[in-house]
């Protein structure tokens, strides 16, 4: 039910037109949820106003009080959970993954935020709701929330986003939603390097089964197509009881110590022509000197963007050197 509502989000200037004719759609109960999540989309590209709903406003408003106070119990529970599994793990020294799973946010409540967020002004009941959502225990809705706010030019706590910047999970998302918003001044100045936000790009390359252990190693110039910058090097250990570094890259990163994402990073295909970062270089060989190794992986990635890649290695056979297919293979 209210799958031709999807197929609608393709074209949202059309939709925007008609949507006072589809709009009491949202009474009948299976097309209640994809009603508002088309109004969401419609109301975060701008295409619709707070007029085109109002009469729904206090019915979302009660609807996320409702939620809050369910969301409210879950963290509570989830923080119960959590110190009976620290417990668990000081008794018998089994460690889980450091990321756990215990942000898992609350879409409902995003939602609900994005609807609410342009009665801000008329409503005293809409700012008290929306400031309540940074004041729980859920990582990912607090900063959810924080990003709305910005959006609407709303105040945030500035120790709320160095916070959020101190984290490794949500440091790089944080700039990256700054600079795509045009905020990046807001973005806190102890936590803005390339290091850092490096690290916190490539934790965020996978949303779960997470690399335990992360240390820096070094960076190499690199150069592709008009861009110019450092490809970053990593090593890393999948669990705390690994032997075996394996090697990651984030890159290419601007030669700008302030800066660390190029303009038009943050959409997705004009990154991907620049892309090196990478979870999947295989191991680090304990008997062959790092910066070797580095360097090697560079090359490799560099020629695996061009069409002459198949010659490079064919080459590399033919001259006795390194085959870094097997060299540096995707093994995990």
């Amino acid at each position: 039910s209210g799958s031709f509502l999807d197929d609608l989000t393709d074209t949202l200037k059309l939709t925007a037109g008609i949507f006072p004719d589809i709009l009491p759609l949202i009474n009948i109960n299976d097309y209640e949820r994809p009603m508002m999540n088309l109004m969401g989309t419609l109301i975060d590209s701008s295409l619709i106003s707070a007029r085109d709903y109002e009469s729904y406003q206090s019915k979302f408003l009660l609807e996320a009080k409702q939620e809050l106070k369910k969301q409210v119990i879950k963290e509570k529970n989830r923080s119960i959970e959590k110190a009976q599994e620290d417990d668990e793990e000081e008794l018998t020294g089994i460690y889980r993954n450091n990321y756990d799973n215990t942000d898992r946010g609350n879409y409902q409540l995003d939602l609900y935020a994005t609807l609410l967020m342009p009665f801000w002004d008329k409503n005293p009941a809409v700012p008290q709701l929306v400031n309540q959502l940074l004041s729980g225990s859920d990582n990912r809705l607090k900063y959810n929330t924080a990003i709305l706010l910005l959006r609407h030019k709303k105040q945030v706590p500035d120790t709320l986003l160095s916070y959020f910047a101190g984290l490794d999970e949500y440091r790089y998302e944080l700039y990256s939603d700054l600079k795509k918003n045009g905020l990046i001044s807001k973005f806190p100045a102890a936590h803005n390097n390339h290091i850092q936000l490096a690290k916190s790009q490539l934790l965020s390359q996978r949303s779960y089964d997470k690399p335990d252990t992360v240390a820096y190693v070094d960076r190499l110039p690199v150069k592709q197509k008009d861009r110019a910058g450092f490809v970053y090097f990593f090593k890393y250990k999948q669990g705390k009881d690994d032997n075996a570094w394996k090697l990651a890259t984030v890159g290419i990163v601007p030669s700008d110590a302030k800066s660390f994402l190029f303009d038009g990073d943050t959409d997705y295909w004009q990154r991907q022509q620049y892309d090196f970062t990478d979870l999947n270089l295989g191991r680090l060989e304990a008997d062959e000197p790092v910066a070797d190794q580095i360097k090697k992986a560079l090359k490799k990635m560099q020629y695996s963007k061009r069409n002459s890649a198949a010659e490079f290695y064919e080459d590399e056979d033919r001259a006795g050197g390194y085959n870094l297919l097997s060299r540096l293979s995707l093994r995990e």
